[in-house]
């Protein structure tokens, strides 16, 4: 197909650069796919465990996710010569001495049940940004953040020294519970790796996010004839700009717009403080053909219809939400919230929405 340019993988994501932030907990990095992430932190805790004995608990989100669990690391393992590596049920075992564990986030039961080892320090969550193209009606969990934060409290006690890995690939979105919890929803565009830091109390040290730009780790060569996998990729935009060329199309201009002058009003929320309009147009949109509602800092001074989540919000003529099947207005919201019916006026307006949906307990 002519003017689809061909990407080669020029080199592989390195954790040189979010590690050199030492002193934090928690490590995050978002990018495209392919590009090396989950490999190289995979290498990190097998390395780890060879020459430091820190042991690691790999997790995914669902048993299902889990299949070929006794193939997690062998790529890995294969890098060092002569070195032994089998799975037993949920045990990792290298050189016949256990190495870490297996489990689904899901499996709190068995996590709960499970004694284990004080050198446990390291966690990977792989894959924890749910990918709606592979997934479309895969959901986090309610309250899924504080769930794994008590699941990495029983995992690590009280040892000092632990770490924690997560990737996550770019189609699935940087806006999620987990950077929405910790306030590190990155914004804008950027050229070099970008790393967004999270100190609790403005000074200790707690989580870095890595975001990888686009381009860093692909050269474009001309236009050669393209693979099986970019042929059919280039049908679709987002997805082709994301996988072959690294570009988060979730803050494109696919859900950023301006409202339309002839939209209408419907009703404002109100969140952080924040009073937004909800608008309705005559656009629809192009994936699902439903009509799109804009969510705009302008909004109606003195409405009666202000729906809000939080009790402090409740005064005058606000309505307070516990269920949003209560009002119609409000399913209409959520349902178009589901079907890519909202469009956005800014990359805060976005965050801001997503924290109401948080507040109903939507993921």
């Amino acid at each position: 197909m002519k003017g689809i340019k061909r990407i080669i993988q020029e080199k592989f994501y390195s954790l040189r650069h979010i590690l050199s932030f030492s002193c934090y907990r928690i490590y995050i990095i978002i990018g495209g796919r392919n590009i090396g992430k989950t490999f190289s932190i995979k290498l990190k805790l097998i390395k780890d465990f060879i020459y430091h004995d820190r042991m690691f608990v790999y997790f995914r989100r669902n048993r299902t996710e889990l299949v070929n669990n006794e193939n997690i690391f062998v790529k890995q393992c294969k890098m060092f010569k002569g070195l032994k590596y089998n799975v037993i049920g949920r045990e990792v075992y290298i050189n016949d001495k256990k190495a870490g564990y297996i489990f689904a986030l899901s499996e709190l039961k068995a996590i709960k049940g499970t004694e284990f080892e004080d050198n446990v320090k390291n966690i990977f969550f792989d894959e924890f940004v749910i990918d709606k193209r592979y997934a479309p009606y895969a959901r986090y969990f309610k309250n899924e953040p504080t769930v794994f934060t008590k699941v990495c409290e029983t995992i690590f006690r009280q040892n000092k020294d632990c770490k924690i890995y997560m990737s996550g690939n770019n189609d699935g979105g940087t806006i999620n519970p987990y950077l929405l919890e910790w306030n590190l929803v990155p914004k804008g565009r950027f050229t070099t790796s970008k790393a967004y830091i999270k100190r609790l109390n403005k000074s200790i040290p707690f989580a870095v996010l890595e975001m990888v730009p686009d381009n860093a780790y692909t050269s474009v060569y001309g236009e050669e004839e393209p693979t099986l996998g970019e042929l059919m990729a280039s049908f679709d935009e987002d997805y082709y700009k994301m996988a072959y060329h690294n570009i988060d199309t979730s803050v494109t201009n696919i859900q950023i717009e301006d409202r339309p002058k002839d939209s209408k009003w419907l009703f404002n929320i109100k969140i952080n403080k924040k009073i937004y309009g909800v608008w309705q147009s005559d656009k629809y949109s192009k994936k699902t053909g439903v009509k799109l509602l804009y969510v705009s800092k302008s909004h109606q001074d003195n409405a009666k219809l202000t729906y809000v989540v939080e009790k402090d919000d409740i005064y005058g003529s606000n309505i307070y939400v516990k269920s949003y099947k209560n009002y119609n207005a409000m399913s209409l919201f959520v349902n178009l919230f589901i079907k890519d019916g909202l469009r956005f006026d800014t990359i805060q307006t976005k965050t801001d929405v997503f924290d109401f949906f948080k507040k109903l307990r939507l993921y």
